[in-house]
């Protein structure tokens, strides 16, 4: 449905104030903010899924490892066995919806701007992958990149372990 005419203006200011509000909660607990500081250094990581992050995670102390937290958010493959039965591997499906959501929007992001995302979204590609599979590989790449700068306390250096032709 089209918002009729002032009524997107003040979704704008909606948006806007709703924003302030979630800067202004996390600039009030200072490792919470320098968290934050780490995560925007992320391409593909804004506000909103830099702020559910932090909030679903408890600043990253609820998951010991980045398989947890992609576990966490529903983005590891798990195999579907039992007896003899075997069934193709799946994510999660008691995982964080909302926060799963969130980085799906991330991730269409960082194919935009993230070099690291890029070039693995494109080597999945040239092996014929489903887009479906690639897109969830490439979240789940986000995930280990977004534990490595929290874990290591270090700005996102885009360019760490690309191989350029000489």
């Amino acid at each position: 449905v089209a918002l009729q005419g002032g009524d997107d203006r003040l979704v704008d200011a909606q948006e806007q104030a709703l924003n302030k509000q979630i800067m202004t909660l996390l600039r009030t607990d200072a490792q919470w903010h320098h968290l934050y500081q780490r995560l925007d250094s992320i391409k593909g990581i804004g506000l909103h899924i830099a702020a559910a992050l932090l909030v679903s995670t408890v600043g990253f102390t609820t998951c010991d490892t980045p398989e947890q937290l992609a576990s966490y958010i529903g983005v590891a493959p798990h195999p579907r066995e039992s007896g003899q039965w075997r069934g193709r591997r799946t994510t999660g499906y008691g995982a964080n919806r909302s926060l799963r959501g969130k980085l799906s929007m991330g991730v269409s992001a960082a194919y935009r701007s993230n070099p690291q995302i890029q070039t693995f979204r494109q080597r999945l590609q040239a092996q014929g992958k489903p887009k479906a599979v690639i897109h969830c590989a490439c979240a789940r790449k986000l995930v280990h990149i977004v534990w490595a700068v929290v874990t290591h306390d270090c700005d996102y250096d885009p360019d760490y372990g690309l191989v350029t032709a000489a």
